[in-house]
């Protein structure tokens, strides 16, 4: 009886974990329909910039040498 009930679980379970990964590729192939690979990448590479940026401003703000800040200033035009 409890092998039989054992048997059920397993096939549940089984079914399941198929169920889920159906629904993982479709959800990646619904997400690539909006947003390509390479699309996502180039934005990333974009926001990756303006942070290195930002982060070039702060230190200059921060930084006690003279000579930095003007190379920040000359290069971002501030």
């Amino acid at each position: 009886m409890f092998s039989g009930l054992f048997a059920i679980c397993g096939l549940i379970n089984r079914k399941i974990d198929l169920v889920e990964r159906r629904q993982d590729q479709l959800e990646l192939k619904v997400a690539e329909n909006y947003v390509s690979y390479s699309e996502f990448n180039r934005r990333w590479d974009e926001m990756l910039r303006v942070f290195i940026r930002i982060e070039d401003k702060i230190d200059a703000h921060l930084s006690d040498d003279s000579q930095r800040k003007r190379v920040i200033k000359e290069k971002y035009n501030l």
